[in-house]
């Protein structure tokens, strides 16, 4: 009788030759990437783009936790990556993410993995929470169709506060010499960080610095948190396009469907405004040196408002 690792091993086999082969007749341009920082709303972002049918979700493929393979490659962690700085084997190895080739060493977590719906699949659906310092390249590099969604930093500090598994991030964490060579203010305000709400809200703004950096029009649809929660469908009906797509039925039910790394004890799984949470958890001392790093660092369009001062489209660096 075959033991729980013969029979895996003989899974990751089949998964292997399924993915080779498919990915034969798979253009990675096909493949939609969502980039967001971690607990941004990332999941419930991919819950209602994998509405669409026939798609199938690709969960953190670029993270150290999913995917220990990556690592491999210089991956695992929130990297700052152009054309100018990747090398080929990371460009390999990316496309085998974006074209299905490497279910069997990044299936580390169940959620969302459906093996039989991977033999009707039109789209994959990678969704990344260590890639938006990298998401011009994404783009430019594989041609993929992208969504970029930035929350409220407080909102996002606060979370990942109350999570537990940002403990673990440190100061060297958030350190990323060639971006600070291209952009010495990060590298200056860097060097001013020390409170964990600094850290945090310090490795927000290197994240979502990069990809508002770039002159618009981008090739990519920017949307927030809290338009998503505040426009509904109709900020919805705005994805979709951008993205080429109709917008499936199913999608006004995933704005009701808490997703799967929703915490018990938050405004969203307690039925309550998910937008005020951080103004009932941080002080205000906290609020304001988050908000103090994360406009040093250009990003001037969250305050102590719920929501940005400018629409998704309208976005920018204050550099």
């Amino acid at each position: 009788m075959m033991n729980a690792s013969s029979i895996r091993a003989i899974g990751n086999r089949l998964l292997d030759m399924y993915g080779r082969l498919r990915a034969r007749r798979y253009d990675a341009r096909d493949a939609i990437v969502v980039a967001c920082t971690g607990r941004g709303g990332s999941t419930w972002l991919a819950q209602i783009i994998t509405s669409l049918p026939r798609h199938h979700l690709r969960w953190e493929q670029l993270h150290w936790r999913t995917n220990p393979k990556c690592q491999e490659y210089g991956f695992g962690e929130p990297t700052y990556l152009t054309s100018e700085i990747a090398i080929k084997e990371q460009e390999k190895y990316v496309h085998q993410i974006l074209s299905g080739q490497t279910f069997s060493s990044a299936i580390h977590t169940k959620k969302y993995f459906r093996p039989l719906k991977l033999l009707t699949v039109r789209s994959y659906v990678a969704k990344l929470v260590t890639a938006n310092m990298m998401l011009p390249w994404l783009v430019e590099t594989f041609g993929v169709r992208a969504v970029f969604m930035i929350r409220h930093p407080c909102a996002v500090v606060k979370s990942q506060l109350k999570h537990g598994a940002w403990d673990e991030v440190g100061k060297s964490f958030c350190e990323h010499p060639a971006l600070f060579e291209a952009y010495p203010h990060l590298g200056s305000l860097f060097e001013e960080v020390e409170r964990q709400e600094e850290v945090l809200a310090f490795n927000w703004a290197v994240q979502n610095f990069v990809p508002l950096a770039l002159p618009q029009p981008v090739p990519w649809v920017t949307t927030t948190y809290e338009t998503l929660v505040g426009d509904g469908m109709e900020e919805a009906r705005r994805i979709f396009d951008a993205l080429g797509e109709e917008v499936p039925h199913r999608a006004g039910k995933q704005f009701h469907t808490p997703s799967v790394t929703t915490v018990d004890s938050s405004n969203v799984a307690q039925g309550e405004n998910p937008l005020t949470g951080w103004r009932e958890y941080l002080s205000n001392r906290q609020v304001n040196r988050i908000l103090s790093v994360t406009h040093e660092a250009a990003l001037c369009f969250y305050t102590e408002a719920l929501r940005p001062e400018a629409s998704p489209s309208s976005l920018e660096v204050s550099v």
